[in-house]
């Protein structure tokens, strides 16, 4: 195999336990507990949501990110040989590309991946506030995330660390059954939405700040999950995708939630404009 071509895989993979498996095959799991969503089938199908209500969007929004996240990793192999090709071509020195191809063009894709997620939640965040007439001024993002919850009665909810594992576990694929074993989690002291929100922002904010953290975070370990000694301006240990895959589908679970207390408080449609604009000139609704 070409030497860029290994090193681009080395860097699209992550081991646990002696086991190694490629970013896509840890996207899968993403995309197992994204066939269980119902946004598209139950909620709109039935009328209980419309297609360009703003709430469920986000749901959407993050599924999608996930798919240009795996299809930017398989283009980044797809395409190595015409980029070093041409890197050559502008006098750019073959080693120096080769690092480049690898290691800053996964670093750029998994910021934008994390970016769409990040600012997805922030969007309904911001927008659920708006229709519960919520005041948000002020206090940060994961305040106002706090007070979201707290409006629906749910200000401590959260997921047992057994249970987080759990549902992993069940969403693993066939081809990575070989480390089910290691899926194993034996306290029950609850994880807070709030909490998980907090270490989501934390890695995406680390992401910008050439993967040092911009704050001391408390230890965390999860199954075989590490989020450890995060202390601010330095070095962070836990932004693979992995990490970044657990984080992500409790906040799928909560979001969901969120969306099915928000329409029994307000069943009127809230139209997203720029949906609605899409459907207006498109006839559908992306």
């Amino acid at each position: 195999m070409n030497e860029t071509l290994k090193l681009i895989n080395f860097v699209n993979s992550y081991p646990i336990e002696n086991q190694t498996y490629e970013s896509t095959e840890w996207l899968s799991i993403l995309f197992n507990r994204f066939s269980k969503l119902e946004y598209t089938t139950t909620w709109i199908d039935s009328g209980m949501y419309t297609g360009v209500d703003v709430r469920p969007m986000v749901l959407f929004r993050i599924e999608s990110a996930t798919l240009w996240y795996e299809q930017n990793i398989i283009s980044s192999s797809a395409i190595y040989e015409n980029f070093i090709s041409t890197g050559l071509k502008h006098g750019y020195d073959n080693d120096f590309l080769i690092k480049h191809t690898a290691n800053l063009r996964e670093v750029q894709n998994r910021v934008a991946f994390l970016d769409s997620v990040y600012f997805s939640i922030d969007y309904f965040v911001t927008q659920l506030s708006k229709i519960h007439n919520i005041n948000q001024q002020g206090q940060g993002k994961t305040k106002h995330f706090s007070k979201l919850l707290e409006h629906f009665n749910i200000p401590d909810s959260g997921e047992t660390r057994n249970n987080i594992i759990k549902e992993l576990r069940e969403l693993l694929p066939d081809n990575m059954n070989a480390i089910k074993p290691n899926f194993l989690e034996s306290s029950s002291s609850k994880l807070p939405y709030t909490k998980t929100f907090e270490y989501l922002s934390l890695i995406r904010n680390s992401l910008h700040n050439n993967g040092f953290a911009n704050k001391n975070m408390a230890n965390l370990t999860i199954g075989p999950f590490n989020y450890k000694n995060i202390e601010k301006n330095k070095s962070l240990d836990c932004m693979g995708l992995p990490n970044l895959i657990l984080l992500i589908i409790q906040m799928i679970n909560i979001l969901e939630k969120l969306c099915l207390l928000s329409i029994k408080e307000k069943t009127a449609a809230e139209v997203d404009p720029h949906l609605q604009t899409m459907e207006s000139n498109l006839g559908y609704y992306p």
